[in-house]
């Protein structure tokens, strides 16, 4: 159970995070450009520049590297804003694995923990047979709690500590 609940903290931190960063990248793009345009077609490079500095956000991080390398021509810009764009992606999608790994990994540690509860569960039952005749309350309670949510009544018939006529469920 605690290492469920490990992989729970941790699986909601890295959401709450990656939440924060995605609502911090969000820019009304239209507005965004529109702006630029304006600059640019004023002539000046070193305002569009420090336009695009003044938003952290991916897009205008792009724009920014890729106004940077104009003087050294279309392939260069070209390379720069491809480049930029695959910088801001790595950016966007940090500790996303890290989550899939732990939406993996938790329910399995749960299949574990049913499969360690039911090796238990088999424990107590082996015992129960060799005390077959016993009609003592304490073990006999043990069983049904360790099986969990007193599904281990309908194994025995009334409280006979027989197992012949078990019911399986």
């Amino acid at each position: 159970m605690w290492p469920i609940l490990l992989c729970s903290i941790i699986g909601i931190v890295v959401i709450v995070e990656r939440w924060l960063v995605l609502r911090r990248a969000r820019i009304d793009v239209g507005q965004f450009m529109m702006r630029l345009r304006s600059v640019l077609q004023k002539g000046n490079l070193h305002s569009a520049i420090s336009f695009c500095s003044s938003t952290d956000a991916p897009l205008p991080n792009i724009m920014r590297k890729g106004l940077a390398v104009v003087p050294d021509g279309h392939e260069r810009v070209r390379e720069a804003v491809e480049n930029a764009g695959k910088e801001e992606a790595f950016k966007l999608e940090q500790r996303l694995g890290m989550l899939a790994n732990i939406a993996g990994i938790a329910p399995l540690l749960g299949f574990l923990g049913t499969v360690t509860g039911m090796i238990a569960a088999f424990r107590i039952i082996e015992q129960l047979v060799k005390w077959e005749n016993s009609n003592d309350e304490r073990v006999l309670e043990a069983a049904r709690a360790e099986c969990g949510f007193r599904k281990f009544w309908p194994v025995f018939s009334g409280n006979s500590g027989r197992f012949g006529s078990m019911i399986v469920v």
